[in-house]
């Protein structure tokens, strides 16, 4: 989790993600992929695919909407 929420830092001081809270993010990320994981994992057969594109676009999402959101204010 420390790894993840210093590369959400660097990625927001790059620029290449927007100014949003890292630690609240990198919570949901976690947390995300966890529960996605063992939601998956009690499927047959496991669908890591469909699990993958629904959290990138969860995520993606997400951000995106926080993004326009924070700059609205």
């Amino acid at each position: 989790m420390h790894e993840l929420h210093a590369d959400l830092l660097a990625a927001i001081e790059e620029g290449d993600l927007p100014p949003l809270d890292a630690d609240y993010l990198a919570g949901a990320m976690a947390g995300t992929g966890l529960e996605l994981g063992v939601r998956m994992a009690d499927r047959e057969p496991p669908d890591r695919a469909g699990a993958a594109r629904f959290a990138t676009e969860l995520m993606l999402g997400g951000i995106a909407r926080l993004s326009s959101r924070a700059s609205s204010q």
